[in-house]
């Protein structure tokens, strides 16, 4: 029997016990979310705290658009998911923040400022191997987006081709 929420949940990572409760709780609270999102911590694969990940501390639609701010844990409505196009398994990096793109063009986002999610880091996670295709798809996931909303005027550019690490970017007018 299909469920009504989807949670993802990254195969060599892992969740606080009371990650999916605290998720469903703010969708009971308000049935018109798409998507409740949590913060994490990074760990080392014996469990012993690196540091806690990257948080900003409350939802922001405009600032999603330019930076992956959704971070694990993540829980989404199966009714959402249906109204995108679900996973681009074309894409090998960001394929996560192109499907949160397409889940925040159908719905609203809510931000628990709480740390629900283990991410394991043991040197063979994608994003920090192929940090270069990151870069390269996380650019090319916001133009997607762009187009699914028909902005035809602006394109989003990195500022520095020459540093995989670095996101600062630009929204270029296009011209005709």
């Amino acid at each position: 029997m299909p469920g009504f929420y989807i949670g993802q949940l990254d195969s060599d990572d892992y969740l606080e016990p009371d990650a999916v409760e605290v998720c469903l709780k703010e969708f009971f609270a308000d049935r018109k979310l798409a998507c409740v999102y949590t913060t994490n911590r990074n760990v080392n694969p014996d469990g012993s705290l690196i540091a806690n990940g990257y948080n900003w501390p409350e939802y922001s639609r405009e600032k999603l658009t330019t930076a992956m701010i959704c971070h694990h844990f993540r829980m989404f409505t199966v009714r959402a998911w249906n109204l995108t196009t679900g996973f681009d398994e074309k894409i090998t990096n960001a394929v996560d923040y192109d499907m949160y793109l397409k889940l925040s063009e159908v719905g609203p986002f809510k931000h628990i400022n709480k740390i629900c999610y283990n991410r394991v880091l043991h040197g063979e996670n994608t994003s920090i191997k192929k940090l270069g295709l990151q870069k390269e798809n996380h650019f090319k996931v916001v133009n997607l987006s762009f187009e699914r909303q028909m902005i035809k005027s602006h394109k989003y550019e990195s500022l520095s081709n020459n540093d995989d690490a670095c996101r600062k970017y630009v929204i270029k007018e296009v011209t005709k």
